[in-house]
């Protein structure tokens, strides 16, 4: 037996062999070299001395130095790649070749000064946001586990939110908690600038009318086509109504709603429901036309069907409703999701839609005009309308 192990080796080592061997010892040294290289390549480039050695991210990393993620009573510390970069290796790798993008914006003067990153900071949070809900939220949860959480030592808001998700082991971390680390962008005029661009869009081009259209945002009405003549009324955006008509940039619609008794200078969507149409003055009102009356049960008040016809810019129109509806509800989800998870838009009847968008207005970044259009479209999706118009 110990003399075929000799011939075996002999013939291993022969001449003809050997090329063999030299290969296969060359291609372990230099696999375990690539292994050993690669891992401390990635290791350098996820230290915090290397994260904060371009001038570029000074604003972030001055940010960063000022929040808990770099200096806590507890001297917890996480760097830069605890948050931005994968744990696991495939990922991570795949990660840094997408950080060959922003080696190139090293040079490329994107964001070579403060004020050119500022214009760009809302592109690049936006950009993190959406990878941290794609992998929801992984690198949070490397330190943050749900069931280490003491909800005892937390403030009865924090455990308020927190309880249910940590119980149910859902809830995307980052749709909640932005802006903890770094400043948050300014999401009010990037909401006014982006709905100044969507709305654009969406108006009516020249000849292009629909049967039935949509106000976009709040349109005068007049009680003629002179575009000259005062505005008898206010139009809220997301109504819907019928095309009669055109004249020039003027176009003929009829209205139609329900007035509460009492109530005759507002024209709402459905019988006993809060959903504004229409906010009318006197002249206005005297051209309403009144069909029958109903009786509300649960609250004894009277509803008349009503319609108004007259006059609205074309440019405040559009006959792309699934297009403004899903403006509305990216806006929705935008402006709430920065806070807290967007409720569903059944979780409430249509009236009470309105003291809960009240409550927050003054929390968010999103517009006056975009306030109305997001609350008609949550009532329209409320529980007690969704359920009704599904009958």
């Amino acid at each position: 037996m110990f003399r075929r192990l000799g011939v075996v080796w002999r013939r291993f080592w022969a001449p003809t062999s050997l090329s063999f061997g030299v290969v296969l010892i060359a291609g372990v040294v230099i696999g375990v070299g690539g292994w050993w290289g690669t891992r401390t390549f990635l290791h350098y480039t996820t230290t915090l001395e290397y994260c904060t050695s371009c001038h570029e991210l000074a604003p972030v990393v001055e940010e960063y130095m000022q929040s808990a993620h770099y200096s806590s009573p507890s001297g917890v510390r996480a760097v830069c790649a605890d948050c931005h970069v994968p744990e696991p290796f495939w990922p991570s790798v795949v990660d840094h070749a997408h950080a060959l993008v922003e080696l190139w914006r090293h040079y490329d003067g994107t964001i070579e000064t403060p004020e050119q990153f500022e214009e760009n900071r809302l592109r690049l949070a936006r950009q993190v946001w959406a990878e941290m809900e794609e992998s929801n939220s992984r690198e949070c949860r490397t330190c943050h586990v749900p069931a280490a959480f003491d909800f005892a030592r937390q403030t009865d808001a924090a455990r308020e939110q927190m309880e249910p998700l940590a119980h149910e082991d859902g809830g995307n971390c980052i749709t909640c908690h932005r802006g903890l680390v770094h400043a948050l962008p300014d999401m009010e005029a990037a909401a006014a600038a982006e709905q100044a661009a969507a709305l654009a869009a969406l108006s009516a081009p020249e000849g292009d009318l629909a049967d039935v259209m949509y106000v976009t945002e709040t349109a005068p009405l007049a009680l003629s086509a002179d575009p000259a003549a005062p505005p008898a009324a206010q139009v809220l955006p997301g109504t819907d109504v019928a095309v009669l008509g055109a004249d020039g940039d003027m176009v003929h619609v009829r209205l139609t709603g329900f007035e509460q008794e009492g109530a005759a200078q507002v024209m709402y969507a459905l019988a006993g429901k809060r959903i504004i149409n229409t906010s009318m003055q006197a002249d206005a009102q005297a051209a309403v036309d009144h069909g029958a009356t109903e009786l509300d049960p649960a609250t004894g008040i009277n509803w008349t069907a009503t319609t108004l016809e007259g006059w609205i810019p074309r440019a405040r129109l559009t006959g792309d409703g699934d297009a403004l509806w899903s403006y509305a509800d990216q806006t929705y989800r935008n402006g709430c999701g920065v806070c807290h998870t967007p409720h569903n838009t059944n979780e409430f009847p249509a009236n009470q839609w309105m003291g809960q968008m009240q409550a927050m207005r003054d929390r968010t970044s999103i517009t006056p005009e975009q306030y109305r259009l997001v609350l008609r479209y949550l009532q329209l999706n409320s529980r007690d309308v969704a359920d009704a118009s599904a009958q």
